[in-house]
């Protein structure tokens, strides 16, 4: 089995450009909107959405433009970074939510988009 994409709802569009693009590293690779009627189909919403498919790597986001994101606290996406010292600066440079939970053997990372959208940040082997 391969991953084919994940899908988030983003609520705030600067987060494409900001932490997307700038702070993940990600590139847009096409945008499309799904119209009102699909969307009522599979998601339950009435109104057309526009899509932003980002990828960097094997990993494909596919984020969805909604004016509100319901909170889950246990969705999260963990990536892996060849840097991670140097992406918490960039994050604390551009202001974005990052938290950082000491544990004996190492420290778990997340940072979030404006969205809320919780990101486990893991430092790849060197």
């Amino acid at each position: 089995m391969r991953q084919a994409h994940i899908g988030i709802p983003i609520c705030t569009q600067s987060d494409i450009e900001g932490f997307y693009i700038d702070l993940l590293g990600m590139s847009l690779q096409y945008q499309f909107e799904v119209d009102r009627d699909f969307t009522h189909l599979i998601f339950g919403i009435s109104r057309t959405v526009p899509v932003y498919m980002l990828g960097k790597d094997d990993l494909l986001l596919e984020l969805f433009c909604v004016e509100n994101v319901s909170a889950n606290p246990f969705h999260h996406v963990a990536i892996w970074v060849d840097d991670r010292a140097e992406l918490i600066q960039r994050v604390r440079q551009k202001g974005y939510r990052i938290d950082i939970i000491p544990r004996v053997e190492n420290e778990l990372i997340f940072i979030f988009d404006h969205s809320g959208n919780r990101f486990e940040i893991k430092q790849s082997a060197q």
